[in-house]
């Protein structure tokens, strides 16, 4: 009796309701159910979980069980970006320098946000952020510091943009 008052009533119901979203997207996930996937990351979207935000927020970016919806898709990556969630926050910077609410210098934010957790994409797209510059106005140095972090993850692409600044004169390696 007791445990059941713990499940239902106390916090033991968060974790019920958390394990059987859970299972349920799994399920969901087996079946091609999008709808249903999309309702269960709902339910743990809204208790916060910052994993199922992101997740969610891919889901209105692609319109996978739920109609399309950019402004749904950067304010369900906002919410799992201030919790921390990097993959979140570089998706964020990429929507906000692309012109979904465009804002550079809150893409720039979340960029260098997820660019210190490690995220390699951030690194890479802060680069080419400064590169081009926030307000038409070039930063190469900080582009080539993180092109050559992003490179130095094993980022290829990044490799070549820091190639083609030293060519043009824009990096000089001895900087660094």
């Amino acid at each position: 009796m007791l445990l059941a008052a713990f499940v239902l009533l106390g916090p033991g119901r968060n974790y019920y309701v958390q394990w059987s979203a859970i299972k349920k997207i799994q399920a969901a996930v087996l079946a091609k159910d999008y709808r249903e996937q999309f309702h269960q990351i709902s339910v743990l979207a809204d208790m916060g979980n910052a994993d199922a935000q992101y997740n969610l927020g891919l889901m209105y970016w692609r319109g996978q069980g739920i109609a399309q919806n950019d402004r749904q898709a950067t304010y369900w990556w906002g919410k799992a970006a201030e919790q921390g969630n990097a993959d979140a926050a570089s998706l964020l910077a990429q929507a906000r320098g692309r012109g979904i609410a465009k804002d550079e210098k809150s893409a720039e934010f979340w960029l260098l946000e997820a660019a210190k957790a490690g995220n390699v994409e951030a690194e890479l797209n802060l680069g080419k952020l400064y590169y081009t510059g926030i307000g038409g106005k070039p930063n190469y140095p900080e582009s080539a510091k993180w092109f050559s972090t992003s490179a130095s993850h094993g980022n290829a692409e990044a490799r070549t943009f820091l190639e083609m600044m030293k060519e043009k004169g824009q990096f000089d390696s001895k900087t660094l």
